[in-house]
């Protein structure tokens, strides 16, 4: 199939799209995905489609829309059809379509199509590039055209495209070519340092994991307001953040934890993988219990590459792992959900967050991150620091991925991991990933010399806020604490707390106030519903805690400890 997509009206957010191909068989039904790997809910990216046509030698033929993501083209086997389409993109995140005069981005499984039940035939992109100078993209290009090919759909989906008039830069890792697209303004001090720390987490993954499976990455970081988030691919990743916070130190270190992230899906999902994780069906949810393995233990592995790699301090990385505790065990969900039921519901619940989904579920980013290094200090513990959770994932690669190209089943994960560390994992681990509470961390955390130090007591209202439209309201209410109890719903604008007028700004300092005063009973002035309305909150006490190294006395806990956190 030979594509060819323009730009012509950027300012009105539509893609012309042609595709002409010879047909198969008697009529030929073409197909949209209406998911996109990594990003796992239905997106139903059919609605951005609109005109769709065919012809055979300028004679239209008849088309029949089978259903929201499917369409029949009635012709004759060797016809040479072809197909049109506009798809409209005004949609600005990692995994949508996007068009205007300053650049463009393609996200291929919601922009083309496949012929039903021939996802494996070679396809070929090429611009009509008018408004934008460069494509950037981790697919080949035919030699002296403008066209890309892909061997299958597979690889044209987990490929997208940015066009820009934005130049590149290209750095040298571990016998692999990175270039590095910025959509966005980036002073030229933090445009070199990122860059300088980039090569530092591209060397250090790549090390660790015994080379690079690519020969050429593509980072992709969109420069937007109130951007945040990523997405991982064979050969690139797409990523998003705020431009204004990268001149400060702890948002830029959160930037560099995130490109961490997606670079490390360049082996553990993108090759290690569950069974379930493809070969994909396009059409519908592909579900499976084993996500906490794509994500929480690449969301293991992202903090702590940075603190080896020097670009966390060890207080710093501690700080980020309580913040993955502090997430799990302040919420009621975990007693509602287990990791496996928190991955396989993932397509109408993680990616659908609602109101109270804090109390009825569970991230298996951050509670898998917890598991995944529960394990690993249990590996340290038992092979005086020989190995470590690092040794399991290079058995999987070389096991399912390099010898037999495939996914491995939870059976074939416990059954690898134990041949390549010698000990019995599954026995002592697998019941954390179907129980519904907490991972027992701070049992394990005391072989690295870690425990939990109190930091200070806060009021604690059981609710949080937000700023929307200029006004204060109430963003989470967890329902096992007094706020849910009380009637507070989420939506409330918050005008004042024991008479204190509080806004985003000081609402924080207010709580703090308050709190001297240790108060049994705060009253609210709410508005809801266009109503002014009092409550009184009984309201209880929260401890604030921080993960502190601790000096022993043991020196097997020493050398323990010693080596988790040496940086290199």
């Amino acid at each position: 199939m030979h594509y060819t997509v323009s730009t012509d009206h950027p300012e009105l957010h539509y893609f012309q799209v042609k595709c002409n191909f010879i047909s198969a068989s008697q009529n030929t039904s073409l197909v949209l995905p209406n998911w996109t790997p990594g990003s796992y809910t239905i997106r139903d990216y059919s609605s951005h489609i609109h005109q769709f046509r065919a012809s055979s030698q300028g004679k239209k033929l008849a088309v029949k829309q089978e259903n929201l993501h499917t369409w029949q083209i009635i012709c004759n086997e060797g016809t040479q059809v072809e197909i049109e389409y506009i798809v409209y993109a005004f949609e600005n995140t990692v995994r949508t379509n996007f068009l205007d005069s300053e650049y463009a981005f393609i996200n291929p499984p919601g922009f083309f199509m496949y012929r039903d039940g021939l996802l494996q035939e070679r396809v070929s992109v090429t611009f009509s590039k008018k408004e934008f100078a460069y494509t950037y993209t981790s697919l080949p290009k035919e030699k002296q055209s403008n066209q890309f090919v892909a061997k299958n759909f597979d690889t044209l989906y987990d490929s997208p495209f940015h066009l820009s008039n934005r130049k590149s830069i290209l750095f040298q890792s571990q016998k692999c070519k990175h270039e590095v697209l910025l959509e966005g303004e980036v002073p030229p001090k933090i445009q070199k340092q990122l860059i300088q720390d980039l090569k530092k987490i591209t060397d250090y993954e790549a090390k660790m994991m015994q080379g690079n499976p690519n020969k050429y990455y593509l980072f992709l970081l969109n420069l937007t307001e109130n951007a945040y988030g990523g997405l991982e691919h064979l050969s690139s990743s797409v990523n998003a953040f705020s431009p204004f916070q990268l001149h400060k130190k702890e948002k830029y270190k959160q930037l560099l934890a995130l490109l961490t992230h997606e670079y490390f899906h360049l082996w553990n999902i993108k090759r290690i993988r569950p069974v379930e994780l493809g070969p994909f069906d396009y059409t519908k949810a592909n579900l499976t219990k084993n996500l906490w393995i794509a994500e929480g233990i690449t969301s293991f592995f992202d903090n702590f590459i940075m603190m080896k790699t020097g670009l966390f301090s060890g207080e710093e990385y501690l700080k980020e792992l309580y913040s993955d505790i502090e997430r799990v065990e302040a919420s009621p969900g975990q007693t509602w959900m287990s990791l496996e039921e928190s991955s396989l519901t993932a397509w109408n619940k993680f990616y659908k967050v609602q109101p109270n989904s804090h109390n009825t579920g569970v991230s298996y980013y951050a509670k898998g991150a917890i598991f995944t290094i529960c394990i690993d200090i249990r590996i340290r513990q038992a092979t005086d620091s020989q190995k470590t959770f690092v040794d399991i994932l290079l058995a999987l690669y070389q096991k399912f991925y390099i010898e037999q190209d495939r996914g491995f089943s939870i059976d074939e994960f416990w059954q690898c991991a134990e041949d390549s560390i010698g000990i019995a994992l599954r026995k002592e681990f697998s019941p954390f990933l179907k129980q519904k509470k907490s991972i027992p961390i701070m049992n394990y955390l005391k072989w690295i010399g870690v425990n939990r130090e109190k930091v200070e007591e806060k009021l604690d209202l059981g609710f949080t806020v937000h700023e929307s439209t200029g006004q204060l309201k109430v963003q989470k209410v967890f329902a096992h604490k007094n706020a849910g109890k009380a009637g507070i719903n989420v939506g409330d604008e918050i005008l004042a707390l024991e008479n204190h007028r509080v806004f985003k700004n000081n609402f924080t300092e207010i709580v703090d106030l308050v709190s001297e005063y240790k108060p049994k009973f705060v009253n609210l002035l709410i508005t809801r519903k266009g109503r002014i309305q009092e409550l009184q909150l009984q309201v209880a006490t929260k401890t604030k805690w921080k993960l502190v190294k601790q000096d022993s006395n043991d020196p097997v806990i020493g050398k323990l400890q010693e080596k988790f956190f040496a940086v290199g």
